[in-house]
């Protein structure tokens, strides 16, 4: 048999260099830990520069809302909405006395002129009165049927609520007096 030269000395460094290449535990966990640390560190300062960037801009703001000038003009503008909400609450009761108003009769021109049209030329107005949506005339008239004919023809014109006549008076002249009464109509 052929005898081999053992190198134990070669196998033993090799071994060496084997574990020296090879981690320990601890420094494993100590290079883990240093890099948690520069990790953490780093969100640290990251969130330390964002709180102070915050800060210089509530800052900022704060000031900003809190310059004469700018209270001023929210003043104006608070000022301005309240009057906004007035002039709504006058529009509101502008339309509801729009509504009243149209509603309530008028004696205007066109109700002389539906009188004046329809009264015949032996018949005389003496007196006109307007008083709580009725107009009153007094007349008077040469014929009787006259009378009546005319508050017919009123009353056909549609124009009034109600047309009516008491009746008549005899005069001494010849001619017969009363009064005709026209309920006025409201709205439109």
């Amino acid at each position: 048999m052929k005898k081999q030269d053992m190198n134990l000395l070669l196998a033993y460094r090799a071994e060496q260099k084997r574990k020296a290449n090879k981690m320990s535990p601890m420094q494993v966990y100590t290079i883990v830990l240093i890099g948690a640390i520069l990790i953490v560190g780093a969100f640290a300062i990251k969130l330390f520069v964002d709180n102070l960037n915050v800060k210089n801009e509530s800052a900022s703001i704060e000031a900003y809302i809190n310059d004469p000038s700018v209270v001023a003009k929210m003043q104006k503008i608070d000022k301005l909405q309240s009057d906004i909400k007035q002039l709504d609450e006058l529009a509101v009761e502008a339309a509801t006395l729009k509504d009243v108003i149209a509603y309530k009769p008028r004696f205007d021109s066109q109700v002389l002129d539906i009188i004046y049209y329809e009264k015949p030329s032996t018949l005389k107005i003496t007196n006109i009165d307007f008083a709580s949506n009725t107009v009153t005339l007094d007349y008077t008239a040469t014929y009787v049927s006259d009378v009546s004919n005319y508050a017919l023809r009123l009353q056909r014109t549609f124009s009034f609520a109600d047309v009516s006549y008491s009746g008549y008076t005899y005069n001494d002249n010849g001619t017969y007096s009363g009064t005709i009464a026209l309920v006025m109509k409201g709205g439109n």
